[in-house]
């Protein structure tokens, strides 16, 4: 099963859902991410499976399951399980878990008491469903669009994983859908996990449950195609601008001088022969005193720099031997003419003129 882009059907409120995410984890890299989730009542000793998802495989590889039916729910499997992704625990950075809870998502919570504290040492828990909760226009629209409702409480829209994929265009088949709630299209969820699982672990096989396989796999997809287009809607820029500077090593380049640090501003300060401020884009530096100047108005950042007006520019003789003409260096705007331009601004009778003086010669 592979899941389509994200499409959202609210851009502002899948925008800010993303903004939100990046924000309180900048650093957060959806494809380096292990997504994971368990199915059980929640208990220590009653935990059934456990979905894993990891990007860095290919799209058929990516989806593992430790069920308590092929094995052990033990600390043993799930390293083992956790090798055959070729994901390495001890460099792990990220988690990502749908679940409520404030402080620590329940899902971590369910994790560490069932397996140990020590698996994952250096990462860090993404919980999206306390990012949904933050975020108030992504709320609102699931509000609005009322996808999936459970059928004891009809008044209430819960922030479940299905409202947040339908948020972002995805859509369950109905026997993928939680038996509990009911849908806009009118239909009614027909998954009931937990008695699924019952049934396949009598038989001590999966075969024939297909789709509890499929929706499994559903929950942990889903989570990381939405927090991949999150990424590419505002992660990346957020990034940029929360990464500090590199750092230099103060060993192997404690003499060296830093360099100049210069900036390009929106327009140069200088002012045209013409009384007029350039158009140009200029750069600004400690020794324009923070000014912006294009090169062709640098020199007025001394403080001996007179402006002479358009009027009082020398005028300029011809390039031509012999010819009495005369012109301005520089035009209205203050730039400098080219040879070319200097010759074309004396007028069509010059040219000619000079034309008939070279065939002469």
């Amino acid at each position: 099963m592979n899941l389509h882009k994200a499409k959202p059907i609210d851009l502002r409120a899948a925008s800010d859902f993303a903004a939100k995410m990046f924000t309180k984890w900048p650093k957060f890299k959806p494809t380096c991410a292990l997504y994971i989730d368990f199915e059980g009542s929640g208990t220590e000793h009653d935990e059934r499976i456990l979905s894993m998802y990891w990007p860095q495989l290919p799209s058929r590889k990516r989806f593992h399951m430790l069920w308590r039916g092929h094995n052990a729910m033990d600390v043993n499997s799930l390293l083992t399980e956790l090798k055959k992704l070729r994901c390495d625990p001890d460099k792990l950075e990220h988690i990502v878990v749908f679940s409520g809870g404030k402080l620590k998502s329940d899902e971590q919570e369910r994790f560490e008491e069932f397996f140990g504290k020590q698996i994952f040492p250096a990462a860090t828990w993404v919980n999206m469903h306390l990012t949904m909760r933050s975020s108030k226009p992504l709320r609102k629209s699931v509000r609005k669009s009322a996808w999936s409702k459970p059928k004891k409480n009809k008044k209430l829209i819960p922030n479940n994983l299905e409202n947040l994929e339908h948020q972002f265009g995805y859509k369950r088949a109905p026997e993928l859908r939680s038996h509990d709630n009911e849908y806009q299209d009118g239909s009614n969820g027909q998954m009931t996990v937990l008695k699924m699982e019952q049934q396949a672990f009598a038989s001590k096989s999966l075969n024939g449950f297909k789709t509890l396989k499929e929706y499994c796999e559903w929950d942990v997809q889903s989570m990381f195609r939405i927090a991949r287009w999150c990424e590419t809607k505002a992660g990346k820029k957020i990034r940029s601008v929360t990464s500090p500077p590199a750092r230099m090593n103060s060993s192997t380049n404690s003499n060296v001088k830093p360099k100049r640090v210069k900036r390009w501003s929106a327009q140069c300060v200088g002012t045209t022969a013409a009384g007029r401020q350039c158009r140009n884009k200029g750069i600004s530096s400690s020794a324009t005193g923070v000014k912006a100047y294009c090169p062709l108005h640098r020199n007025q950042a001394s403080s001996n720099f007179e402006l002479k007006p358009l009027s009082m520019s020398t005028p300029r003789d011809c390039f031509y031997p012999d010819c009495d003409h005369k012109f301005l260096k520089v035009n209205k705007h203050g730039k400098l003419f080219s040879q070319k331009q200097r010759y074309l601004q004396l007028g069509s009778h010059l040219k000619k003129e000079h034309s008939e003086d070279d065939a002469k010669v």
